[in-house]
């Protein structure tokens, strides 16, 4: 990845988004893209890498400080386990969340009956749509 930001026939300055895609029943079971942009050369490039359950993928960061928060979004949302990030957390789900909600297998519904997922005094959404 740093050769594809520095050396010379690429340059790809930005890295536009780090985006995840779950292939449940499948082998290997996510996909990572990553989708950079060079603004000197005026190209764009999309590398795509196969990883299952148990791999893990190294960190960015140091290359494009940008990756930051999406390799955070990646974790928190599918799992996929991201080694050398400077500090891996959740991003958009609480701490204290189970489980991975872009995951094929992720409850549509939630994980919590519907009675306890709203407010008691908000009766209009206590009922399943």
């Amino acid at each position: 990845m740093k050769a594809l930001k520095e050396e010379e026939p690429f340059k790809f300055n930005q890295l536009l988004d780090i985006a995840g895609i779950d292939f449940l029943n499948q082998t290997p079971r996510f996909r990572v893209v990553y989708i950079l942009l060079s603004t000197i050369k005026n190209h764009r490039l999309n590398i795509e890498i196969d990883i299952d359950e148990a791999d893990t993928i190294e960190s960015v960061t140091g290359v494009w400080i940008g990756a930051d928060w999406f390799e955070r979004e990646l974790y928190d949302m599918f799992g996929i386990k991201i080694t050398g990030h400077p500090n891996m957390k959740k991003i958009l789900m609480p701490e204290d969340f189970e489980g991975h909600p872009l995951r094929k297998d992720f409850p549509v519904r939630g994980l919590e009956s519907p009675e306890t997922r709203y407010a008691p005094w908000d009766k209009r959404r206590t009922r399943e749509y």
